[in-house]
């Protein structure tokens, strides 16, 4: 293979990822993975091969699922907050940090 290819092979990051690489890329041992897609924290896989024997993680799944358990998107998928604020707040946590600013600004006023 040409030196281009193998480096275009290495920058590729391929979609479908075998039980363990899903694993490590949730950061977990096969097995914890295992308990977690049985207790439906993470998608189950994708069969496929010609008999269907070959099982796969969507990577753009595993992600989705990682957004919804951090809090990063409601179930329908909405955004909810960013810690950069590149995604708009959800109402509820714009207006605590809301309260919490004009908290913090009388709290200064009192003490000065």
């Amino acid at each position: 293979m040409s030196e281009a290819r193998d480096i275009l092979a290495a920058r590729i990051q391929p979609r479908f990822l075998t039980r363990e690489d899903a694993a490590r890329y949730v950061g977990v041992s096969p097995g914890l993975f295992d308990a977690e897609v049985a207790a439906g924290m993470w998608p189950g896989p994708l069969r496929r091969g010609t008999k269907a024997g070959r099982l796969t993680w969507d990577i753009r799944a595993l992600d989705a699922a990682a957004d919804q358990r951090s809090g990063l998107v409601d179930r329908s998928g909405q955004a909810m907050a960013t810690v950069h604020g590149t995604v708009p707040l959800d109402a509820a946590v714009d207006e605590e940090w809301d309260r919490r600013i004009r908290h913090g600004a009388a709290q200064k006023q009192h003490a000065g």
